[in-house]
């Protein structure tokens, strides 16, 4: 399941339980047609928190709904998730779709106090204690 909640700093999505092709291809679609009518420059949380896996369907259209919301202004994406499982899909997720080097990585299990850095990572552009960005190997 995708949630997706407009917020201060811009949107909070959730996803939840499993997702498919058919879920992100849903949300795809409410972006592409509610996006172009914000304004620019906003920032995403991303809460993995409770998903519990992302089907490989799935996987080429959540490439695509980043480089939308890159598209049409998102500065920042912050990820949370539990999941220690999901992180290298996670990674590969936003090099492939060109967010990497806006966004960052929460994982709760190392970071009691993830709330507050999420917040200040989005709100101010403070770089996390703890957190992680996939950084290229070059």
């Amino acid at each position: 399941m995708i949630q997706v909640e407009e917020t201060e700093y811009g949107y909070r999505v959730v996803l939840s339980g499993f997702v498919c092709a058919s879920d992100v291809r849903l949300w795809l679609g409410e972006c592409e047609t509610h996006l172009p009518k914000t304004s620019k420059h906003f920032h995403v949380l991303a809460d993995l928190r409770t998903l519990k896996q992302l089907g490989l369907d799935a996987y080429p259209l959540m490439c695509d709904v980043q480089k939308v919301y890159k598209r049409y202004g998102m500065e920042r994406f912050a990820v949370v998730f539990s999941n220690p499982m999901l992180q290298n899909q996670l990674l590969e997720i936003c090099k492939e779709s060109g967010v990497s080097g806006s966004e960052r990585f929460f994982p709760i299990s190392h970071m009691p106090d993830w709330p507050v850095q999420v917040a200040n990572w989005l709100l101010r552009g403070e770089e996390p204690v703890e957190g992680f960005r996939w950084e290229s190997p070059n």
